[in-house]
């Protein structure tokens, strides 16, 4: 992984990869982003200024940001802080974009609520392999918190099938609809992490 500057790889076309994101794990003063589309194009942290220029070139269509959600607990000075760059980089963004909460993150990278983040970050390596060495890297090598961070958010985007926020505005059933499509999802998901340990399980003995 490295941090790649405004003149990054950034241009390109979309043709033969799907419908390509980036996603952001915001901060206060710096932020991580992924591109993904059919798996990882590119990673790397910003200043926030720097990001928000990077948002408003970027040849990407649609932007997954992580939300922060107050869960009944008080915000700090750095919560609201980070609010205002959320707004921001919305605002530099032409495109469509999506706002995921940590709690959806956990729910469906781990199918827990209570996930904590080293096991976010071994679920992910389990579905794109192990960092590595410096000699022999994998596709993940070098990656930091914040670059974990924002790789949920876009695999959580992926998996979700994501409608835009217009969208869910302007049509609760629709709203219902694609909630009631997420909840059944998880559960066969469920399901079949459930019948994996058990099969597991059942070899050990």
């Amino acid at each position: 992984m490295t941090e790649t500057g405004l003149r990054g790889t950034m241009a390109g076309s979309n043709k033969g990869e799907g419908m390509r994101i980036i996603a952001i794990d915001p901060g206060t003063t710096r932020s991580a982003y992924v591109i993904y589309g059919e798996g990882i194009k590119e990673v790397g942290i910003f200043d926030n200024w720097d990001m928000a220029e990077l948002l408003r070139v970027v040849d990407v269509k649609r932007l997954a940001i992580e939300m922060i959600a107050s869960m009944g607990m008080i915000l700090g000075q750095t919560s609201y802080e980070t609010c205002v760059w959320i707004g921001r980089f919305i605002q530099a963004f032409s495109g469509s974009y999506s706002l995921v909460y940590r709690r959806e993150v956990k729910r469906e990278i781990c199918g827990s609520p209570h996930a904590k983040d080293a096991n976010i970050r071994q679920a992910l390596i389990d579905k794109f392999g192990a960092p590595g060495t410096k000699k022999e890297p994998g596709r993940t090598y070098g990656f930091r918190k914040d670059i974990w961070a924002a790789l949920a958010v876009a695999v959580t985007y992926e998996q979700m099938g994501y409608p835009t926020r217009k969208l869910l505005a302007d049509d609760p059933k629709e709203l219902e609809k694609w909630t009631k499509k997420q909840d059944d999802k998880r559960e066969k998901r469920k399901k079949k992490r459930l019948a994996k340990e058990v099969a597991q399980n059942a070899g050990k003995e």
